[in-house]
């Protein structure tokens, strides 16, 4: 899996939202497990991303996807391989 293969996955999530039906859960769920494995495999902190503050769907997923990427970003290797992982397995993203 590589980083091309998250973006298209998230594209079904427009930054242009007009509607929650196209800001679900799933750009929240990935932020945090992103998070979760940076800080548990790598032994750092970082912050989660606050999705509580969002008020728009276009927001929500346009703010989630950045930070995604960010933590994506940062991760090495190793991280990056348990990460794919997982969203191999939930998301069936190859």
């Amino acid at each position: 899996m590589s980083k091309i293969a998250l973006k298209k996955f998230l594209a079904q999530f427009p930054d242009d939202a007009k509607s929650w039906a196209k800001a679900t859960d799933e750009v929240r769920d990935i932020a945090r497990t992103a998070k979760e494995y940076y800080n548990e495999l790598e032994s750092k902190n970082i912050q989660p991303c606050d999705f509580r503050s969002m008020k728009t769907p276009s927001e929500w997923n346009t703010k989630g996807k950045k930070y995604i990427f960010k933590v994506y970003d940062k991760m090495n290797t190793k991280t990056k391989i348990e990460f794919n992982d997982y969203l191999k397995r939930y998301f069936d993203i190859k």
